[in-house]
């Protein structure tokens, strides 16, 4: 839709990068570009950057805030988040590579309204996250694609209560129209309360490491 159309191209614009990065021993402060590119498809959305430690946090970034204008639109957004090689020929929309396969996946096996990260992300170098973007959750997972969602997830409930004074809690209840799918939006609102009760989880230091 249009309205959808305006909500990815404003999000996947030249960005520029003013920020710290997880470095060896710490952190850095960091400077430069982040290009987001994106494509709109009847199947889905597909937003991707080239990888690297200093990408990879501002990249969270505009993803969360993506999701949260996305569900301020009443437009529930479920994805996978995958790492690796592949070929983006937007030209001639045109993608290839396990990372999309996995992201595919990913998406089918969850039954909530959120986002998920791969396997890919279970494995160094690539394990370790911001702890206000990510927390580590597995109760929206389908029993019998698990394997495919090791544990981390896109912590949008805190973006969305950083941001935003409206309850994101009533937006959902609003969407829950369906009780064909009602299991999707519950298991969403849960999640919503999990996100606030572990807020204060990550206070002690560190990051986000999942393991395979």
């Amino acid at each position: 839709t249009a309205i959808l159309q305006a909500a990815v191209a404003k999000i996947c614009a030249r960005t520029m990068l003013n920020c710290s990065v997880p470095v060896e021993g710490g952190r850095a402060a960091a400077f430069g570009m982040l290009d987001v590119d994106q494509d709109l498809r009847t199947d889905g959305i597909f937003l991707w950057c080239s990888y690297s430690s200093f990408h990879f946090p501002p990249f969270c970034g505009v993803l969360l805030e993506f999701f949260c204008e996305v569900l301020e639109l009443g437009i529930p957004l479920r994805g996978g988040i995958a790492v690796g090689d592949a070929d983006m020929n937007k030209e001639e929309r045109i993608y290839l590579g396990t990372p999309l396969n996995e992201a595919v996946e990913v998406e089918k096996a969850q039954d909530w309204i959120g986002v998920s990260f791969g396997p890919s992300f279970a494995k160094p170098p690539y394990n370790w996250f911001e702890p206000e973007q990510a927390i580590v959750y597995r109760a929206h997972r389908k029993p019998e694609k698990a394997d495919l969602v090791p544990g981390a997830v896109l912590d949008w409930p805190r973006k969305w209560r950083d941001t935003r004074r409206n309850s994101a809690d009533k937006i959902i209840q609003q969407m829950n129209s369906d009780p064909k799918y009602s299991i999707y939006y519950e298991n969403t609102r849960r999640f919503i309360n999990f996100s606030e009760q572990n807020k204060d989880w990550y206070k002690g230091g560190g990051s986000i490491s999942v393991k395979s």
